[in-house]
C-alpha cells in the first residue's frame, strides 16, 4: 500500500504540487504517482483478463467494462473534435488539446485498478481521508492565509476570507468536501466508534460551510435529496431547511460577494451559458476542439483554459454532438455501475455513487468541475469500487 498512500498524499498537495512546462498545461504531483501505480498495476497484474467485448453469458466481465466502449467514444470524438479543427489551431493548442485527452483517459485507468484490488476499503478510505485532509488544511488556512489576493499575477481570483485549501478554490474544494460528506456514509461504519465519525464529519462540514460556495451547497441539496427519496429520510428535509436558513443568515467576513443571493454572478452565469449556446451554434458537430475553445478577452495569466462554466455545455461545444452524446452514454453507464453495486462487497456504495453523481451534475452547471482533476480522480476511484468484481486477485 505503499503507492496509494503516496498517490492520496500527492492529491493533498493540491495546486502547490503543479509545474506548468508550457502555458495552459499543468503536470501535478499526483499524475507522476498515478504514473506509476499504472505501471506497478501493469507489471503485477499478468493474470488478470481485459477483454474488449465481453461474453454475453459472462456478467461479471460485462459489468467490469461496461464503461470501455464510452470512454473509447468520447476519446475518439475528443480526437476527432482537435483534428477536424487543426486547420485554424495553433500548434500550441493542439498540443494542449491532445495532453487533456490524454489526461482524461489516463485518469480512467483508475477504474481498473480499483476494480481489480483486493483492498478496495482501504482504496475508498485512503480518498475519504484526503478528503478530510483538504478541510483541515482549508481551516488552518482560513486563520492563516484568509486572501488569494497577493496572487492576482498568476491568474488566481482574490478569494477573501474563505477556505479553499490547497487547491486554491473555494469552489472545487466545496464540492470535495461534498464528496467527502457523501462518501464518509460508507466510509465511517470502518471507524468504529461513532464519535469519531462525527467530529470528523464536524470537521469536514465546519470547512465545507467556509467555502461559502453556492454551487456547492446546491450539491450538497442534490445529494441530500437523492439520500432522502432513496432511503425514505423524510426528517432531513427540516434539517436541510435548517442548515441553509443559518448558512443565509451567518456572518460572512468576505463582505458582499458571499452573499447567497447575488444578482452580479447570476448575471454572470447566465451570460456565460449563452455564450457556450453560441459557440456550440457556430460548430454543432465537431465543436471547436477539446480545450481548444477560442479565448475571450482576458488576462494572459488567467489560469481559465476552459473559461465556460458548464460542464456539459463545455463538452458540447469543443467535442460537437458526437462528443456530447459519447459523454451522456458515459455518464448513464455510470449511473447503471452504481445501480448493479447493491449486492456487491460496499453496503453502501451505491446510494454514495448515486449522490455524488447528481451533486456534481448540479455542480457542474455553474463550474467546470466534471473536468477538474481531482474530481475525475474522485468518480473513477468510485465507479472502480462499484464495479469490483471479487473474483479479481490483483492488489
Amino acid at each position: 500500500m505503499i503507492l496509494p498512500i503516496a498517490f492520496f498524499i500527492s492529491l493533498l498537495f493540491g495546486q502547490l504540487g503543479a509545474v506548468s512546462p508550457a502555458p495552459g498545461i499543468y503536470i501535478y504531483a499526483h499524475d507522476i504517482i498515478l504514473g506509476i501505480l499504472v505501471i506497478s498495476f501493469l507489471l503485477r497484474a499478468r493474470n488478470f483478463q481485459f477483454s474488449i467485448f465481453p461474453a454475453k453469458r459472462d456478467p461479471a466481465t460485462r459489468d467490469n467494462f461496461q464503461l470501455l466502449a464510452p470512454i473509447v467514444a468520447f476519446i475518439g470524438a475528443s480526437i476527432l473534435s482537435v483534428i477536424a479543427n487543426a486547420y485554424r489551431l495553433e500548434q500550441a493548442t493542439i498540443l494542449r488539446g491532445f495532453l487533456y485527452i490524454a489526461r482524461w483517459g489516463f485518469y480512467s485507468t483508475l477504474v481498473v485498478i480499483i476494480a481489480s484490488s483486493k483492498r478496495q476499503t482501504l482504496w475508498l478510505s485512503g480518498l475519504y481521508f484526503t478528503g478530510v485532509g483538504f478541510a483541515v488544511i482549508g481551516i488552518i488556512q482560513f486563520f492563516l492565509y484568509p486572501s488569494l489576493r497577493n496572487l492576482l499575477y498568476l491568474g488566481w481570483d482574490p478569494h477573501y476570507y474563505r477556505v479553499f485549501s490547497t487547491l486554491l478554490d473555494p469552489n472545487f474544494t466545496g464540492i470535495i468536501l461534498v464528496l467527502t460528506l457523501f462518501l464518509g456514509i460508507a466510509v465511517k461504519p470502518q471507524l468504529g466508534r461513532p464519535f469519531i465519525a462525527k467530529i470528523i464529519s464536524g470537521i469536514v462540514g465546519i470547512a465545507f460551510v467556509l467555502t461559502f460556495s453556492r454551487s456547492s451547497i446546491l450539491a450538497l441539496l442534490a445529494g441530500l435529496a437523492v439520500w432522502i427519496v432513496a432511503k425514505r429520510k423524510w426528517n432531513i428535509v427540516w434539517i436541510a431547511v435548517i442548515l441553509l436558513g443559518i448558512y443565509i443568515v451567518m456572518p460572512k467576513p468576505g463582505g458582499d460577494t458571499l452573499r447567497i443571493f447575488r444578482p452580479e454572478s447570476t448575471m454572470a452565469r447566465i451570460s456565460n451559458w449563452q455564450e457556450s449556446v453560441r459557440l456550440i451554434a457556430t460548430s454543432p458537430i465537431a465543436g471547436h476542439g477539446f480545450y481548444a475553445l477560442p479565448q475571450p478577452d482576458v488576462s494572459a495569466t488567467s489560469r481559465a483554459v476552459a473559461y465556460l462554466d458548464s460542464s456539459l455545455l463545455f463538452v458540447f461545444a469543443t467535442t460537437g454532438v458526437i462528443g456530447f452524446v459519447s459523454f451522456i452514454w458515459l455518464l448513464k453507464s455510470m449511473e447503471r455501475t452504481f445501480a448493479k453495486a447493491k449486492e456487491k462487497h460496499m453496503r453502501h456504495i451505491r446510494i454514495v455513487g448515486y449522490m455524488s453523481l447528481a451533486g456534481l451534475l448540479v455542480h457542474s452547471m455553474f463550474v467546470n468541475s466534471l473536468f477538474y482533476a481531482w474530481v475525475m480522480i474522485w468518480m473513477w476511484m468510485l465507479v472502480g469500487a462499484a464495479s469490483r468484481d471479487p473474483s479479481t486477485s490483483s492488489g
